[in-house]
């Protein structure tokens, strides 16, 4: 892949995802002043379970974008795609409409069934755009779907300046805005597949058959992708099954403020799967062992702004001061969460390991499923939840670095790999007995300490990107 256009699809993908980041930090910041606990935790529980409707496209669309990873648009068979366009919108119609059916005759709670009917709407429209985000994606068109994803993050903006500004305590709104911006992303996104509107249109028997294939290819991706989501998703569902619509909350109030710096590490991740298919597997090798080191290296320096944050998240939204007790157990996530979206999940896909990355997710969610019902029912403690989730993230990024080490041939580097666990072992033991000023005093001290001791490691990687350079 040229590298000209590697580097456009990265400044596109990190651009929108600045718009992401920017627009989730007055949701996040702004939003909660104006709505109450219970109007935050009911937009909190919408994007939770909007989260998960991306189930209903049973892996076609990951079976597609699984085979056509490397492809130009001149290589795409547009006829095909866009017979199967039509029936995959047809399907997530009828799902959409069943799950609203039964939304609207099963739900009690006027609120919650009207987060369910917005999921319904939701579901048909994300679907659809998701259809020709994962193509533009899997023929290097990556800077096509930042966009997209550009315009309706924009409209968040909107949504929450109005709130603010009118005073409006309401979650409607945001849900409302929201779905507005995937109705604006899917014009967009239909106009630049304007290519494959222009085609015939195939047979059905043989299209049918053809994506019927694309699911068995895409299924396992897609059931690891949710068992991902679902190591954080079960602790959740627990938390609202035990405690409520306010604790929930609480918790997912911490959960979001862990999300920001993995937002925009899915972005680049995003980029960088079509960009190591094309390239040779000794380089791939390569790749994987110098990254491998810059993350160990870059993501727990992330931990030295926690203090910093949680001073002014409590003196801005002092109502959320609950919320930071669990904050600093579960913000070491970042760093094992980061590792696993941009690294190793992106090179299980590489490698066509898609069930083994749903084995190490599987194993994952039963940890923290497990865990989560110990502490809500046993111990009825939501830290133990927290600990829990750190645990069972910890566990599938190591798991995941071992496996890869194993199918690339890479000596483990024990050191970086336990030295790591360490840190972010104490740093949320810390989070959880000093104050702010004293965490950030010690672990500044300990990941200076840290850098000291894999500085072989940090040498030899700087040693290895001179030499590239060189060349």
């Amino acid at each position: 892949m040229k590298k000209n256009k590697f580097i456009k699809n990265l400044s596109f993908a990190i651009f929108a995802q600045i718009i992401s980041l920017l627009s989730s930090f007055c949701v996040q910041f702004f939003a909660p002043k104006v709505l109450s606990v219970e109007e935050y935790a009911y937009w909190q529980l919408f994007l939770f379970y909007v989260s998960y409707i991306n189930i209903s496209r049973i892996g076609i669309i990951d079976g597609i974008y699984l085979k056509l990873g490397g492809k130009s648009r001149e290589e795409l068979d547009c006829s095909l795609l866009k017979t199967k366009w039509m029936i995959f919108s047809i399907l997530q119609i009828i799902i959409a409409l069943i799950m609203s059916v039964i939304a609207n005759n099963v739900i009690i709670d006027p609120n919650r069934k009207i987060v369910l009917l917005a999921c319904g709407i939701c579901m048909v429209l994300i679907n659809v755009n998701n259809f020709f985000g994962f193509l533009f994606q899997a023929i290097n068109e990556t800077n096509i779907y930042s966009i997209s994803e550009i315009i309706y993050n924009l409209l968040w903006f909107i949504a929450v300046g109005i709130i603010c500004f009118l005073r409006v305590g309401s979650y409607k709104l945001i849900i409302c805005m929201y779905v507005l911006g995937q109705v604006c992303a899917f014009f967009y996104l239909a106009y630049k597949a304007r290519f494959i509107f222009s085609s015939r249109i195939t047979g059905f028997k043989q299209t049918i058959i053809d994506m019927l294939d694309d699911a068995k290819c895409g299924l396992p991706l897609l059931v690891s992708m949710y068992a991902s989501m679902l190591v954080t998703g079960s602790a959740r569902l627990v938390v609202d099954k035990r405690w409520g619509i306010e604790a929930f909350g609480y918790f997912s109030f911490s959960m979001s403020l862990t999300t920001f710096l993995l937002k925009f590490i899915s972005q680049v991740s995003m980029v960088l799967f079509p960009a190591i298919r094309r390239v040779e597997k000794n380089t791939q090798k390569v790749i994987f062992e110098n990254f491998n080191i810059v993350l160990a290296i870059l993501l727990p320096a992330a931990l030295i702004f926690f203090s910093p944050m949680k001073f002014i998240v409590t003196k801005w939204l002092p109502q959320y001061e609950t919320s930071m007790r669990y904050l600093g157990i579960l913000i070491p996530i970042c760093v094992f969460d980061g590792k696993m979206q941009l690294l190793y999940s992106t090179y299980l896909k590489v490698l066509r390991k898609e069930k083994k990355l749903l084995y190490i997710n599987g194993l994952s969610v039963l940890i923290s499923f497990g865990l989560s019902v110990i502490g809500a029912y046993i111990f009825q403690n939501l830290e133990f939840i927290a600990w829990g989730l750190l645990l069972a993230i910890m566990v599938r990024s190591f798991v995941a670095e071992i496996s890869l080490l194993s199918l690339l041939k890479i000596k483990t580097n024990i050191l970086v790999t336990f030295s790591e666990i360490f840190i972010m072992i104490v740093f949320a033991y810390l989070s959880t007995v000093l104050i702010s000023k004293d965490i950030l005093l010690i672990y500044s001290v300990m990941y200076i300490g840290y850098l000291f001791l894999n500085h072989k490691s940090i040498a030899l990687l700087v040693k290895k990107m001179k030499h590239t350079k060189g060349k």
